[in-house]
């Protein structure tokens, strides 16, 4: 009876990014998306994606906390963002909390060079304001010491390349896009 009550819980905790988090979690990446500085001409609004959000799924269910080597394939470099949150008191950090804690690797980024200062690391910044990136799938998993938290995207960045242009937003959106509330939203097609 305990060993099914325990599956139960796992499953209910893999669930959360599922529901009422991946929303959260999108409107959280695309509040810091909108608001960086200087402002992106060309910043794409990210779309929530269920593959995405079942392979953070199933990495995080591993409890294995480091990036997920198996999340792309030959047809997309995914990019993903990782956080091990520790249990405290009351209630845990919220997505927003989570995905300003990775977009504060800002103050680490150098905008001349497109590089992280000197023995620093700032690629979760630059996934999270990586222009091309459209689609996001996030999870979240309790494991031994907290809740493993686990966001893909696609396409990923790519290390030491400008994540995206500076200028008046939208100004840069491509012809299949619209501008909504200064982020790049694709038109969708009609058949």
């Amino acid at each position: 009876m305990r060993a099914v009550l325990l599956i139960c819980l796992c499953q209910v905790m893999i669930a959360i990014a599922e529901d009422g988090n991946a929303n959260a979690y999108l409107e959280a990446h695309n509040e810091v998306r909108r608001t960086i500085t200087p402002s992106a001409a060309n910043m794409k609004k990210l779309v929530w994606d269920q593959g995405l959000a079942d392979i953070a799924r199933d990495w995080a269910s591993k409890c294995v906390i480091e990036n997920n080597p198996h999340r792309s394939n030959e047809s997309m470099h995914v990019g993903e963002n990782i956080l091990l949150v520790r249990e405290g008191r009351g209630a845990g950090p919220t997505a927003m909390d989570i995905v300003s804690k990775w977009a504060g690797q800002l103050v680490y980024y150098d905008p001349v060079t497109f590089q992280c200062l000197k023995g620093i690391q700032c690629w979760m910044y630059t996934q999270i304001v990586w222009a091309e990136t459209e689609k996001l799938g996030c999870a979240e998993h309790r494991c031994p010491g907290g809740t493993f938290v686990v966001c893909n995207y696609a396409p990923g960045s790519h290390i030491n390349m400008q994540p995206y242009i500076p200028g008046t937003p939208c100004s840069h959106c491509a012809h299949e896009y619209t501008c909504d509330n200064g982020l790049c939203k694709k038109i969708l097609s009609v058949p």
